[in-house]
C-alpha cells in the first residue's frame, strides 16, 4: 500500500464528487427554466453516474484500498455539499420551537 497512491486517490475522489454536485446543481437549475424536465433529468442522472462509476474504476486500477480511498473523498464532498441544507433546516426548527406541521383541515372547512 503506497501513501502516495492513496492521497491521490483520495484528491481523485474530491475532484469526481465536486463534478458530480456541481453537474447535479446545473441540472436542477436547468430544470426550472428549461422543457422535457424529466428527460434532462433521467439523462442527467445516467451521465453522472457513468462518469462516476468509470473514474472510480479507473483509479482504482484492481486495488480496493485506492477506491476506498476515492470514495471517502467523494463522501466528503457529499457532506460538505448537503451541510449547509440540512444546518439550515435545523436552524430554521429551533428558531420556531418546533418542525412546522401542516395544518388540518376537516370537512368542516369547506
Amino acid at each position: 500500500m503506497n501513501a502516495f497512491d492513496l492521497a491521490l486517490s483520495f484528491i481523485v475522489g474530491l475532484a469526481a464528487g465536486a463534478a458530480y454536485f456541481a453537474a447535479l446543481w446545473f441540472t436542477v437549475r436547468w430544470l426550472t427554466a428549461g422543457r422535457l424536465a424529466l428527460v434532462w433529468l433521467l439523462a442527467s442522472a445516467v451521465i453522472r453516474v457513468a462518469l462516476l462509476i468509470g473514474v472510480f474504476f479507473w483509479i482504482m486500477d484492481g486495488h480496493l484500498d485506492r477506491l476506498f480511498a476515492a470514495l471517502m473523498g467523494f463522501l466528503l464532498v457529499r457532506l460538505a455539499a448537503t451541510w449547509p441544507v440540512r444546518m439550515g433546516g435545523r436552524r430554521h426548527a429551533k428558531r420556531q420551537g418546533t418542525v412546522p406541521k401542516p395544518e388540518a383541515t376537516d370537512a368542516s372547512d369547506a
